[in-house]
């Protein structure tokens, strides 16, 4: 919940044109695919079924299902996102945190005790972790929006010469490492 409202607050800030839009609009972009994504293989993790992707992912072109450098999946992602609005883009990254919660808030206690393989963008899973540690912690994807939120807020530096804004307040992105 907390985290959501961090996203509606940001969201405000900027309406109408207000400064950061662009950034908050490349961001928002980002996260609402790599947390769709993350949430999907955490979901898939804890329960062995194939995962479920949620909200309202944009058509991505063929290349986009292949195994691709973090760069050009990335540039893939804010293609597709940048023909949707601010407004849009949020609404898609609320939508996958509250089935998020919803998921979350159905799981047995068994679920939560045990310790689930930790699905990494690329390459194998890394250690088990539990649960609520997969979902909230270090590289889980609430961690993960406030990584980000916390950067735009901490006015970040001007992006360098001849970069797009929008691309440079994700490519420092702790799932890129």
């Amino acid at each position: 919940e907390f985290v959501r409202s961090r996203l509606g607050d940001a969201a405000a800030q900027v309406r109408g044109g207000g400064e950061g839009a662009a950034a908050l609009r490349g961001v928002l972009g980002h996260l609402a695919e790599w947390t769709r994504w993350q949430a999907a293989a955490i979901r898939s993790a804890a329960t062995g079924r194939e995962p479920v992707l949620e909200g309202r992912p944009p058509p991505f072109p063929p290349a986009f299902g292949r195994d691709l450098p973090y760069d050009a999946r990335e540039r893939m992602i804010q293609d597709a996102m940048a023909l949707r609005s601010l407004g849009d883009l949020a609404r898609d990254l609320q939508q996958v945190l509250e089935a998020v919660a919803h998921w979350a808030a159905d799981c047995d206690d068994a679920l939560w005790e045990a310790e689930l393989p930790d699905p990494r963008p690329y390459g194998p899973p890394g250690p088990p972790r539990p649960l609520a540690d997969l979902l909230a912690g270090w590289r889980g994807p609430l961690a993960h929006i406030e990584w980000h939120l916390d950067r735009l807020a901490d006015d970040p530096p001007l992006p360098p010469e001849g970069e797009d804004e929008d691309v440079w307040v994700v490519d420092r992105c702790p799932l890129q490492a």
